[in-house]
């Protein structure tokens, strides 16, 4: 992969000033819809990673996704980070993210299905800029789980949890050092443990990295080490009142999901959900507070630490999946998901 840099110059000026990594995949009708909420709003830069494909089928449809973004027809400077053979997931991810490092110091990140409302980068502009040298934060989320959030006063708040569905970030936070798996610190172990208490999913994969750092077959991804800055360092994500995202990637070429048909309702609302424009100018919180109201609607909706809810709705897939695919289909489902679990 060698990265090409190309200056755009055009009559449109950009509006927005801050860098935006966009992941191109597979799925070139949803890249394009991405593509015009993108122009949207003008960023000044544009960080293009898309890894190579796995068959033939896959190569042509990345191509066109590709195409999509020779035109860009505003001021920006685009990076092209291309991969001509297919190199994972996590490795890409980590090669782009050194990449975007070495040369901002913050960043939007969007994958392939990720829409968002109007005033979204401009959000993250403003939130990355204001809270730059507060370690107290460590990213900024454009998904609000609840849809609106009645409580606050203000145009965000803060969470210990959120969605990495469209987030923003500073290279502050990527370069913490937490060296945790390593039997030296016990101790801190057992006081990460005690602050996750309420999230029994991040023990067990928290456990589970201690003792193998490929615990899920492969590194901790983002959502996980996300997790970790929150309950080691007590950093919050900022939140906005009324959700900005709409996710559109869930179906069979989705890499964390499944089709929408096939998930419990519960986890059906999380999907297309309807995103709210931003208006300026914002109304800022005067503490920052976490939000534990919210934190608590949120395990809800994602049934952490909520075992029946959980139970429920494994049984709503085994059987829609049965439905329509048969016994041996969910046999299938069960052997693969013990073999590679996926990230919640």
């Amino acid at each position: 992969m060698n990265p090409v840099i190309e200056i755009v110059d055009s009559p449109l000026e950009a509006l927005v000033q801050v860098p935006v990594r966009v992941r191109i995949w597979i799925r070139p009708e949803l890249q394009r819809e991405q593509l015009e909420c993108i122009r949207r709003e003008r960023p000044n830069c544009l960080i293009l990673v898309s890894d190579g494909g796995r068959t033939e089928a896959e190569k042509r449809l990345i191509a066109e996704s590709r195409a999509l973004f020779d035109d860009i027809d505003w001021q920006c400077e685009v990076h092209r980070l291309y991969w001509e053979n297919n190199a994972g997931l996590y490795t890409s991810g980590s090669i782009s993210s050194e990449y975007i490092w070495s040369k901002y110091d913050r960043c939007v990140f969007l994958e392939d299905d990720i829409m968002f409302s109007n005033g979204f980068l401009r959000f993250c502009a403003d939130m990355l800029e204001r809270y730059k040298n507060d370690e107290r934060i460590m990213a900024v989320c454009g998904m609000n789980h609840e849809g609106v959030s009645d409580g606050p006063n203000a145009d965000y708040f803060f969470s210990r949890e959120a969605s990495i569905w469209g987030t923003a970030t500073w290279r502050r936070v990527n370069r913490q050092v937490l060296d945790f798996f390593n039997d030296c610190f016990s101790y801190e172990h057992a006081r990460v443990m005690e602050n996750a208490r309420l999230n029994p999913d991040f023990r067990r994969r928290f456990k589970g990295y201690c003792a193998n750092p490929e615990y899920e077959g492969h590194v901790p991804g983002t959502e996980f080490w996300r997790a970790l800055y929150a309950f080691a360092n007590n950093q919050l994500y900022i939140v906005p009142t009324r959700n900005m995202i709409i996710n559109k990637g869930c179906g069979a070429d989705s890499a964390h999901s499944d089709e929408l048909s096939m998930l419990p309702r519960g986890m059906q609302r999380l999907f297309n959900a309807k995103a709210y424009d931003l208006e300026q100018p914002l109304v800022h919180p005067i503490f920052v507070i976490p939000d534990e109201r919210y934190e608590k609607a949120v395990y809800r909706i994602m049934a952490v630490g909520h075992p029946l809810v959980r139970l429920y709705r494994k049984m709503a897939r085994a059987w829609k999946i049965m439905r329509k695919r048969g016994v041996r289909s969910v046999a299938r489902k069960i052997v693969s998901t013990f073999a590679h679990p996926k990230e919640t």
